[in-house]
């Protein structure tokens, strides 16, 4: 499956602070994996799935936004 990225979330800090904390994360998790091209992967994984639930949670609070925008009009 292709993906693209949508890189206007790269000026998001919340998403910066979000990748830079599953990176974090990942690699205190996975200490003990010695094959660089695994966690190389293993990272690359991480950031993928918080960037999909990062994406998914921007995107309702947008939504929910805007309807208790229209909900007071």
């Amino acid at each position: 499956m292709f993906r693209k990225f949508n890189n206007t979330l790269l000026k998001d800090e919340e998403y910066v602070r979000w990748v830079r904390q599953t990176y974090s994360n990942t690699l205190n998790y996975d200490r003990q994996v010695t094959n660089k091209s695994l966690l190389w992967e293993l990272i690359k994984m991480e950031i993928r799935n918080a960037t999909i639930s990062y994406t998914k949670y921007k995107t309702k609070a947008s939504r929910d936004r805007e309807e208790e925008i229209r909900h007071h009009l």
